[in-house]
């Protein structure tokens, strides 16, 4: 399946949930609709094009084929790495608090936990 066949499929499972479940109305849960907005702006996103593909011959080697048609059933398509973001630091509330808890390597250990989840 793929990713738009599944976000279809969710897309159509909220409009069956349209209604009343249990007495209550789910338009008036704002859930739905957040969720039906979010996968029509995904379905409207242009799928993007492989540049190569990768499969195993028969001699189990990986081997890279740089085109856009497929060359067998298993070969599993390589996009382009999107570009980077910009970097995102700590403000310092986000510093000073976690002074206040930590201290030496934990300190350090929680910045560089905190600055990978920002920027990841």
């Amino acid at each position: 399946m793929t990713k738009n066949e599944a976000l279809k499929l969710a897309l159509e499972a909220i409009h069956d949930l349209e209604g009343e479940i249990n007495g209550y109305r789910t338009v008036d849960f704002p859930i739905p609709e957040k969720a039906k907005a979010v996968i029509k702006e995904a379905l409207a996103q242009p799928n993007p094009t492989p540049v190569a593909f990768k499969y195993t011959d028969a001699q189990g080697k990986t081997v890279l084929v740089g085109t856009n048609v497929k060359p067998y059933d298993d070969a599993v398509p390589l996009y382009e790495v999107p570009a980077s973001r910009e970097w995102v630091g700590l403000m310092d509330a986000e510093i000073q608090a976690m002074t206040t808890i930590y201290s030496g390597m934990a300190l350090y250990r929680r910045i560089e936990a905190k600055l990978k989840e920002k920027n990841t």
